[in-house]
């Protein structure tokens, strides 16, 4: 009943947003925000450039799903403070095969902003992703491939 509510929600109209995050290292905080997306039938990516201490994440869906997405990014994760590590901070930093190659070395609180919402026509994405990239050209190149460059 509640996944027919969420595709009747999509159908009505999808609407994009974006949000800038400075870091995304923490495998905590990616696997909430897969989750989410995935729960409330939301698509889109996770662009992973840490180097600028710019990390995007670009979800489409539902007026709906998007709105708890939203809650999920702008209230109720703790961007200043970051959960501890699962293995109590004694593992190795470098064995850590889900870190994507994020490292994280900036300076300052971490924070997590909405750049932009409106309505788009079609999805430009089939499920939601994360996408680490080495560059800023290799960022542009992966949106855009989807039609999200501008």
């Amino acid at each position: 009943k509640e996944i027919a509510k969420m595709k009747a929600d999509r159908e009505k109209g999808l609407i994009c947003a974006v949000f800038r995050v400075r870091d995304l290292s923490h495998k905590l905080i990616r696997a909430k925000i897969d989750h989410n997306a995935q729960e409330n039938m939301l698509t889109g990516a996770a662009v992973l450039y840490n180097a600028g201490g710019v990390n995007l994440v670009v979800v489409e869906g539902g007026a709906k799903g998007l709105k708890i997405f939203k809650k999920l990014m702008l209230r109720r994760i703790d961007w200043a403070h970051p959960p501890p590590p699962a293995d109590g901070g004694k593992g190795d930093p470098e064995a850590d095969p889900d870190a994507l190659g994020q490292a994280s070395t900036l300076v300052g609180p971490n924070s997590c902003v909405q750049v932009w919402e409106g309505s788009i026509i079609k999805a430009n994405f089939r499920h939601f992703i994360f996408n680490a990239c080495p560059t800023e050209a290799a960022a542009r190149k992966f949106l855009q491939d989807r039609q999200m460059g501008h």
